[in-house]
């Protein structure tokens, strides 16, 4: 046994924090167009061609980004953003964004989830990430046979029955939440491999109840007066499917919709507030 006074027990402030390290992303779909409609098949049947990240990291109140676009058709690496930004500089897009190209879409599967190995990130965000972007990219990566594509959270063990169990694995599992006074909805409840999951639409839809759309390019406009270039779904197909140009544009506003997303979380100091708590 260990007896210990209280009065044994130093305090001191502690300035080496582990930098608190951010994902937000997004993802492009691609669906089948058929006359000027675009029909999607059931979840995980349809090609995922382009994954942005932003990754940022953040040691006090000072934060750092790096923006990273997977695809797996040739774009134009060497142009300048197509659509830039009030709060972005066009010549910033060619410094800060690393590009991944590759020859198929199982090979960007498996860079991503490298990717995410690599970076373990404390939180990850996006804009509805827990009801589309995350269960999608599971779903598809189950159909393209890429093995153990859940299993890119952060180690962790938790208790089953009376044995310790190692997992990274990522669990989705569907159902209503709400109240009597907030109303009700749809909601995929998703454990992220010991990863904080925050996901901007529902911030959105907890800060403006009564918006008429909750659509990122709306709240952006709404908030910052400044919205992105919003893409019908009937041109996604048909960029893909063209010329590098209009592939290049499709990146970029993949890429948009992560920096998007990390803009409005940011500044609902979602993230700040959840560090100052973890310090407490």
């Amino acid at each position: 046994d260990l007896s210990l006074s209280i009065n044994d027990i130093s305090f001191k402030e502690c300035d080496d924090i582990p930098m608190l390290r951010i994902l937000t992303f997004d993802i492009e779909l691609c669906g089948t167009l058929v006359g000027k409609k675009v029909r999607y098949a059931e979840r995980g049947h349809d090609p995922i061609i382009d994954i942005s990240a932003v990754i940022s990291e953040m040691r006090g109140t000072t934060m750092v980004d790096r923006w990273h676009v997977f695809t797996w058709r040739p774009i134009n690496q060497f142009v300048r953003s197509p659509h830039p930004t009030a709060h972005t500089k066009m010549e910033d897009f060619l410094a800060n964004t690393t590009f991944h190209i590759f020859n198929t879409e199982v090979e960007m599967f498996c860079k991503y989830k490298l990717f995410m190995l690599e970076q373990r990130p404390d939180i990850v965000t996006g804009w509805n990430i827990n009801d589309y972007d995350i269960p999608t990219l599971s779903a598809r990566a189950k159909v393209l046979g890429v093995r153990d594509f859940d299993a890119t959270g952060k180690p962790h063990f938790y208790l089953f029955g009376r044995s310790v169990v190692f997992s990274r694995v990522s669990v989705f599992t569907g159902g209503i939440v709400g109240s009597v006074q907030k109303g009700y909805m749809k909601n995929c409840k998703v454990s992220y491999g010991n990863v904080i999951v925050l996901d901007g639409l529902k911030t959105a839809k907890q800060d403006h109840g009564s918006f008429d759309s909750f659509k990122l390019d709306y709240v952006l406009k709404k908030d910052y007066n400044e919205g992105k270039e919003d893409m019908p779904y009937e041109d996604i197909p048909v960029y893909w499917n063209g010329t590098i140009d209009q592939r290049t544009h499709l990146a970029f506003y993949c890429l948009y919709d992560s920096i998007g997303a990390l803009r409005f979380v940011r500044d609902r100091m979602k993230i700040l507030e959840m560090v100052e708590q973890g310090k407490a």
